[in-house]
């Protein structure tokens, strides 16, 4: 019985959507070579699904038959198989969206879809070589579909061996905008070094944001003395800094059967499903330390944890820590207490929200000192940052 669709990629580059026994449309991947590495990029939004070879959109379906919810990778035959395969549940809401920018060059692997497809490494888009003998103002915009909490942009530099860095802005704004029209500045920047592979991160309070653009204004030479700006990846974050960021702890039962698994901490289901009950450390002494932290990718400005309890029936509650911290930390060694609970009560299905002054932090971590009913696990469904 048919419960969704399946994307499907053939050994003859051909892609297909299909439902229900109807092939709802089909493309090609564009040089596509049988048994080298074929990178694709599904996005399911509302009741259209695009996919994506590279940086290319090669297929558009529109159909309205299933909700977007669960995911499957299937192999067709033993020779095929998968191989860094990432699902983004909106956690970067710049991903695969609409680019505009001042100009562009479009070859060699640069194109300005790069800049949102997904691929931090290798390079993305670069302003056109039309006008690179000297030092100028170029920008590059994405709009994100709707208007939504942000809270962070990310910018990643080109990263291709010895030219990693070279093409980020020395001088350049960060904006961002509700409508397009009226813009904030969100981060100014001047002599920004050049920089190494990996995120630059720029936080910012709390806005409605749909559009955000980025702006040099005084562009970093080559080692010809040519002039671009170059990016490999612009990435967003807001809302929920937590929603699919990797998790570290003390301890974890890792029970993949029963749901209960580190990575259910940041997975977005705040309730009880029977794959996905959360975080629980391994049973001991009542009196114990145990601590599960979540690393924000990048410096970001919180001031809110919020903390789900188990939420299982007559289990509700159970495994929350009677006496707790929350801590905040920027390089994941030293350590801020924002929040402390002793003799905290056995809550509730809902949310436990902690507020704090608002900081700039990249790592939060929960510590549990006391614990409840033997055998003493700590354990948590959700844990969000906001």
């Amino acid at each position: 019985m048919d419960t969704g669709y399946l994307v499907a990629l053939r050994d003859n580059g051909q892609v297909f959507v299909y439902r229900s026994g109807v092939t709802l449309g089909s493309a090609a991947v564009p040089g596509y070579v049988s048994g080298q590495w074929t990178r694709l990029r599904v996005a399911a939004r509302g009741g259209t699904l695009t996919v994506h070879a590279g940086a290319k959109k090669i297929l558009t379906v529109t159909d309205s038959a299933y909700p977007v919810g669960g995911l499957a990778l299937v192999t067709g035959g033993a020779g095929a198989r998968f191989d860094n395969v990432r699902v983004n549940p909106e956690t970067n809401p710049a991903e695969g969206r609409t680019v505009t920018v001042s100009s562009s060059y479009e070859g060699d692997g640069w194109t300005a879809p790069a800049v949102v497809d997904g691929a931090r490494a290798g390079i993305g888009w670069s302003s056109s070589t039309a006008n690179m003998g000297g030092n100028h103002t170029e920008w590059i915009q994405v709009d994100l579909g709707g208007a939504r909490p942000l809270s962070r942009v990310d910018l990643h530099p080109r990263s291709d061996g010895p030219n990693t860095g070279l093409g980020f802005p020395v001088d350049f704004t960060v904006q961002v905008s509700a409508d397009g029209s009226s813009w904030t500045t969100a981060a100014t920047r001047t002599g920004f070094p050049r920089p190494g592979a990996g995120a630059q991160t720029f936080p910012f309070p709390t806005a409605s944001v749909r559009h955000i653009r980025v702006t040099g204004t005084n562009l970093r030479p080559d080692q010809h003395g040519n002039h671009h700006m170059q990016l490999a990846e612009i990435e967003a974050a807001g809302g929920n800094l937590a929603a699919g960021r990797p998790v570290t702890a003390s301890s974890s039962v890792e029970y993949t059967d029963e749901g209960w698994l580190r990575t259910n901490l940041t997975d977005g289901a705040r309730s009880a499903l029977w794959y996905s009950m959360g975080w629980s450390s391994l049973p001991g002494t009542a009196g114990r330390t145990e601590w599960a932290a979540v690393d924000l990718g990048g410096p970001s400005l919180v001031s809110r944890v919020d903390l789900h309890a188990r939420s299982d029936g007559e289990n509700t509650g159970s495994g929350f820590p009677a006496d707790f911290t929350v801590q905040v930390s920027a390089d994941g060694s030293s350590w801020t207490t924002v929040a402390t609970r002793t003799g905290y009560p056995r809550p509730g299905a809902s949310a436990q929200a902690f507020s704090f002054t608002p900081v700039t932090a990249r790592h939060v971590r929960v510590v549990g000192t006391g614990h409840r009913d033997a055998p003493h696990h700590m354990q948590l469904a959700e844990l969000e940052v906001h």
